[in-house]
């Protein structure tokens, strides 16, 4: 019998690298067609990461608003590719926590 997998969980929050700006610029297109927005502002304000296979990243953004921010899913494939898996409209000072794509 196969040993049974523990889920990785998130990492606490950090402050946004090169790597997680760039990705956020990378998906405010979906994000835009996602919400039905235009965003003049799209600026990763911290990220969490979760390793499977690949890497999901939970990115809180500033969208120019003064209370609100989206929470962007992205997966990131063994070969580097993002996809959006998933869009939340927040409260900025929403804790980022792991959310449900199909009721977000």
């Amino acid at each position: 019998m196969a040993p049974k997998m523990l889920p990785v969980s998130f990492t606490d929050p950090r402050k946004p690298d090169e790597e997680i700006r760039n990705i956020c610029v990378q998906m405010k297109p979906e994000a835009e067609k996602k919400t039905g927005k235009d965003y003049k502002v799209f600026h990763a304000l911290e990220y969490r990461s979760q390793v499977v296979e690949g890497v999901n990243y939970l990115i809180k953004v500033d969208i120019g608003e003064k209370d609100h921010c989206l929470h962007l899913l992205v997966y990131q494939d063994l070969s580097g590719k993002n996809t959006l898996t998933g869009v939340k409209e927040a409260k900025m000072d929403d804790p980022l926590e792991p959310f449900n794509v199909n009721t977000a």
